[in-house]
């Protein structure tokens, strides 16, 4: 019986780190990949036309950001604004501070049916640390 309470509590642990580490359940035939900043980068190049989309708030922005960007800030709801209003058959790249922002907006964007994002890995702060340009 011992070894039968361990062994469910050990499944459901991993099941909850799982979760708790932000790990996103990915329907098929969607396409939702965690870039570095240079893989980012790289994608943004080779794509074109995308909607690339910043996570975060105004005065975040204001202190520096990819060019051409679009804000939708997280924090205020506005990921709901721009599924209404963008092409959802267009790939997204997103990105926020840190990562966290963005992985939830994307989560959003899958549900509401966009079929292609790319999220960048640590956010603006992996960008900077990595010495990329801003705007």
């Amino acid at each position: 019986m011992l070894l039968f309470n361990r062994t469910i509590f050990l499944a459901f642990a991993i099941s909850f780190l799982a979760f708790a580490c932000g790990k996103m359940e990915v329907p098929e035939g969607v396409t939702y990949e965690v870039l570095s900043p240079d893989d980012f980068e790289q994608k943004l190049a080779q794509l074109g036309d995308v909607h690339l989309i910043d996570a975060r708030t105004p005065p975040e922005l204001e202190k520096g950001h990819l060019p051409n960007v679009l804000n939708y800030d997280y924090r205020a709801d506005e990921i709901k604004k721009a599924v209404k209003e963008l092409d959802k058959n267009k790939p997204v790249l997103i990105y926020c501070g840190s990562g966290i922002r963005s992985q939830k907006a994307a989560e959003i964007m899958i549900g509401a049916g966009f079929t292609e994002i790319y999220d960048m890995e640590g956010g603006m702060k992996a960008w900077l640390a990595a010495g990329k340009e801003v705007e």
